[in-house]
This record gives structure tokens, sequence and C-alpha cells, in this order.
């Protein structure tokens, strides 16, 4: 008999720490045994903020795609982002 787990909420995705987001979601789902092919499906239900409104521009490619097409998606989408707010801080430092 395996322990009991309590229930963890699903994490929420605003656009930023895209990767660390889908990892979440990658652990999420194998700590509950959830079909792999409902994992595109629950973890876009999740979408808050900037992935909210991002979301209905690729509405039907998320319908059908793979987790692995959908980690792509996100990747291409919001990955860029955090790159360049990084790039951007790091032209911001300036030494004293």
């Amino acid at each position: 008999q395996s322990p009991k787990l309590p229930k963890f909420d699903f994490p929420k995705f605003d656009g930023t720490q895209p990767k660390f987001w889908l990892g979440q979601c990658k652990d999420y789902f194998e700590l509950y045994s959830t079909e792999h092919h409902l994992w595109v499906r629950v973890a876009k239900m999740h979408f808050i903020d900037a992935a909210k409104r991002w979301a209905p521009s690729v509405a039907t490619q998320l319908q059908t795609c793979s987790w692995e097409t959908f980690i792509s998606l996100i990747l291409n989408r919001f990955g860029q982002d955090q790159h360049e707010i990084l790039i951007r801080q790091l032209f911001q430092v300036h030494q004293s």
C-alpha cells in the first residue's frame, strides 16, 4: 500500500518561468499518475494573465497537440521573453 499523498494544487502559469512551470506540471502528472493524453488539456486550464491572453492565438493547435509540441509552443512564446528580460537586466547593471 502506497502512502497517501496530500492533495497539491496544480501550478498556475502566467507566462513567466516557463521551464520551471513545465517541470512542475510533469512532476504533478507523475505524482498523480495522470494519463499522458490529458496533460495538455489539464495544463492549459491553468493559464492565467499573459498565458491566458496568448491561448486563443494557438487554440486550434492546443486542441490536438502532444505534450512535446505543447512544450515547444510554450518555450517559443514565453522562453524568449524570459531571455530578453535577463538581457535587459544585464545591460542595466552599473558598476559603483
